[in-house]
């Protein structure tokens, strides 16, 4: 990454660009972690890690067999309170499992895109931005088989979402998610604000056994998600509640039954589709008003390695 931004003419480590370089908000979010690697000791170091092949509960019930067997008392991981996570392996020199804190950091980056808490907020941000932050504005863009695919995946992303709720005993009242109901409530109008704007179709209900995944049809999978677990939904008619009740759903703990996988890679973008990469002649040329859609202070701000933030 640090050779590609290079030759695109921006130095990762010291946040700066050479002149002519690209300016692009995308390549700003990587900045963190080039930051974070500047001192090549300390980044290629080995770190010990716990048995990465094991998952946790595995885990529990092997020590559990070697407490028994040995009488010792041999931790779990705990992220490295007491295990030996995070200790460098010059400390721990016959421990088999390390890794270089550049590799654990990418590897850790890449597992959070797993991860519940940070797919919820995915889904928090993108729902509140479409509903009441202006977000739906897209769906008045020339090109609108674009948006209804973009507006697929948006659907995608949020079940996918839930089914990764539903897998860790989240998705029910009282979970450590305490805005399901209200979320589940902005989504379902968020169906309807997609709809009214032409980017989603009428709903299909399907009481088929076979699940067949229809985009259009998000609001109902919602409500389905709410009735499977008894989750109230603010706002939602008991009509809607009924017509979910009955909606073919795939089950708990199926593998990418609403094609996020699949789906994303096809719409996937990149700095093709970053305004913050075009010059103030381009994006005038393409906007409605010829006017700049990105003031020059924000332009600044990217120019010196900054995220984008208008509003």
């Amino acid at each position: 990454m640090q050779q590609l931004l290079r030759r695109q003419g921006f130095d990762p480590l010291t946040s700066t660009r050479s002149a002519g370089s690209k300016v692009s908000a995308s390549k700003n979010l990587d900045l963190g972690y080039q930051k974070s690697m500047q001192d090549p000791n300390h980044a290629y170091e080995f770190m010990c890690i716990c048995d990465p092949t094991v998952d946790e509960d595995e885990y529990d019930e092997e020590e559990e067999e070697e407490e028994e067997g040995e009488g010792g008392d041999k931790p779990s991981c705990d992220g490295g309170k007491t295990c030996p996570c995070n200790k460098t392996a010059v400390s721990l020199p016959s421990h088999p499992y390390t890794i270089t804190r550049a590799g654990h950091r990418r590897a850790d980056k890449a597992r959070k895109a797993e991860e519940w808490r940070e797919m919820w907020a995915l889904v928090e941000s993108i729902v509140l931005f479409i509903e009441v932050g202006g977000g739906a504005d897209m769906c008045m863009a020339d090109d609108g088989e674009r948006v209804q695919e973009l507006a697929a995946s948006i659907a995608r992303l949020v079940l996918t979402t839930l089914s990764t709720l539903e897998s860790h005993d989240q998705l029910k009242e009282g979970s450590d998610i305490r805005n399901l109901g209200w979320m589940m409530s902005l989504t379902h109008a968020m169906s309807g604000t997609l709809r009214e704007m032409n980017v989603m179709g009428p709903t299909a209900p399907s009481k088929a056994k076979a699940f067949k995944f229809n985009p259009d049809n998000l609001d109902l999978y919602v409500c389905a998600f709410a009735h499977r677990h008894s989750i109230t939904i603010p706002g939602v008619s008991e009509d809607d509640m009924a017509e979910a009740a009955h909606m073919a759903m795939p089950k708990a703990g199926a593998k990418d039954h609403w094609g996020w996988t699949r789906g994303s890679a096809r719409v996937a973008g990149g700095d093709r589709f970053d305004i913050t990469t075009m010059s103030s002649a381009e994006r005038k040329e393409a906007a409605f008003d010829e006017k700049d859609p990105i003031p020059a202070k924000v332009m600044e701000s990217i120019k010196k390695g900054e995220p984008a933030c208008i509003g």
